[in-house]
């Protein structure tokens, strides 16, 4: 069977079956041109069916000596989704990638902001801005909790807990967690309810 042919297929169960983005799916390709690159720069004119063990652990020997351990990870993983999906088909017995190992990858610590620079971004808010409150408050929840972005900006009031010093946040997968808040940042918050309530007050005058 013809690359491009089974390539092709192979998109469509991605697009269909897995429900894969189009990243995903341009990245799974991207990968496997690279292995028909490598089989060409060897004159091998071999279709994917044929392809062993032997010829896929040199295609990864090769491609370590050009990319970093994360993308070399990133290829392996791709081409062996590829072959998973040949053996779905039951076009071949064996996955000739299964037995080869991606590289370790090590993890690295996030980088965070320190209690000073915290201060510096809160010290930079303009005293005469209308929002001054709301964005302290923002930044303290924010720092002081622990919080994604995303968690933040879908609190609601029945999220907060001010008696038990907590805050109710909803993460990933709709998974709710109790979080522990400082008082500076219930004082932030009290604060800016105070101040949008007399707003809305003035407004209705």
């Amino acid at each position: 069977m013809k690359w491009e042919k089974l390539i092709k297929e192979f998109k469509n169960y991605l697009i269909i079956e897995r429900n894969l983005s189009k990243n995903t799916i341009d990245s799974y390709l991207f990968d496997l041109k690279k292995l028909k690159l490598f089989l060409d720069s060897k004159n091998l004119n071999i279709n994917p069916l044929k392809i062993n063990e032997s010829l896929a652990k040199e295609f990864i020997y090769q491609i370590s000596k050009k990319v970093k351990s994360s993308t070399q990870a990133r290829i392996i993983s791709g081409i062996k989704r590829f072959y998973d999906y040949i053996m779905l088909e039951e076009l071949i017995n064996e996955n000739p990638f299964q037995n080869i190992e991606t590289p370790k990858i090590g993890t690295t610590l996030p980088v965070t902001l320190t209690t000073n620079e915290i201060d510096k971004i809160i010290n930079s808010i303009d005293d005469k801005s209308k929002n001054k409150l709301r964005n302290i408050a923002l930044l303290e929840v924010l720092y002081s909790c622990g919080l994604r972005v995303s968690e933040l900006i879908t609190l609601k009031i029945s999220d907060l807990f001010f008696k038990e010093s907590l805050i109710k946040v909803t993460g990933k997968g709709n998974k709710e967690r109790f979080v522990p808040i400082s008082d500076e940042a219930k004082n932030y918050i009290d604060n800016y309810i105070i101040q949008k309530r007399n707003l809305q007050k003035m407004e209705l005058k």
